[in-house]
């Protein structure tokens, strides 16, 4: 079984609009979370990922993606035009209880920083989830 996750970032062209890719495998925290942060912290990397639109897996560097469409085909329509955010509460959160066994993750870039669908920042999540793992493990 997979764990998908949703990529959505600000549109440059419209800040009030979001673009988005999907993510096939290993989307959650131990995988897409500190890629994303670790690889595609500048507007410029993450607009070039969505670029390449949907994918399999994601890698540290695009070109190393694997997204589905052929090379020399235009990749799926990513913009959606929808507000951007998960809902009222981007960025306003500092601690959280995290929900991580679910089977698709969504990652919000708002030009600066990553969240997780709850508006919890993203580094926040990951910390929270190693905690957890650490004391599962001993």
């Amino acid at each position: 079984m997979s764990t998908n996750a949703w990529i959505i970032a600000k549109n440059p062209a419209a800040p009030a609009e979001a673009r988005q890719v999907y993510v096939h495998w290993d989307g959650g925290f131990w995988h897409v979370g500190p890629m994303l942060l670790a690889y595609y912290n500048t507007d410029e990397r993450v607009q070039a990922l969505i670029n390449g639109g949907n994918m399999s897996t994601l890698a540290p560097v695009v070109g190393e993606c694997e997204f589905y469409n052929r090379p020399g085909e235009e990749a799926q329509d990513t913009d959606i035009p929808a507000p951007f955010g998960p809902g009222d509460q981007l960025g306003m959160k500092t601690t959280e209880v995290v929900c991580f066994d679910r089977e698709v993750f969504e990652y919000y870039w708002d030009g600066e920083n990553w969240y997780v669908d709850d508006g919890l920042l993203l580094s926040a999540a990951i910390a929270i989830y190693n905690a957890q793992e650490s004391a599962k493990n001993g």
